[in-house]
């Protein structure tokens, strides 16, 4: 999956974002999640009760990678510091003041995709693992 190019499909157009396949809906099964690059934003992708959710891939508190964490019952916990946050909506559990940045997913034909900005890049983004080549993930 590393190095491929995505597949951009225009959601909306009054919105300066584009969809941007992140994988197909086998490669996560519930309870896990997984980090993905598109151009220069890392998303958190996880799956939950068979739902799709995406979110920033670092911890708003000191950047820590959130796939480096765990995922438990819906509580996503960042493994430097202990952070908490409500896996199904970003929101803050401890503390209640922090949240992750959401982006809107989209199913389609088993296939995920994730409105994102680009950050001006104009060429269709690579996806790309975070760390060290690989996608980092949990569970299995």
């Amino acid at each position: 999956m590393a190095g491929r190019t995505l597949e951009m499909v225009k959601v909306d157009e009054a919105r300066p974002m584009s969809a941007v396949e992140i994988c197909g809906t086998d490669r996560l099964w519930d309870g896990e999640m997984e980090c993905f690059r598109a151009g220069n934003t890392t998303i958190l992708l996880l799956r939950i009760n068979g739902q799709f959710h995406a979110y920033q891939g670092h911890c708003p508190h000191q950047g820590a990678t959130l796939a480096e964490g765990e995922l438990e019952g819906g509580l996503l916990t960042c493994g430097a510091h202990r952070w908490q946050f409500d896996a199904t909506n970003g929101r803050g559990v401890n503390p209640k003041s922090a949240h992750l940045k959401c982006f809107p997913v989209h199913v389609v034909e088993r296939k995920v995709l994730i409105e994102v900005e680009l950050d001006g890049v104009d060429v269709e983004p690579e996806l790309q693992a975070c760390g060290d080549g690989y996608p980092e993930r949990s569970g299995r």
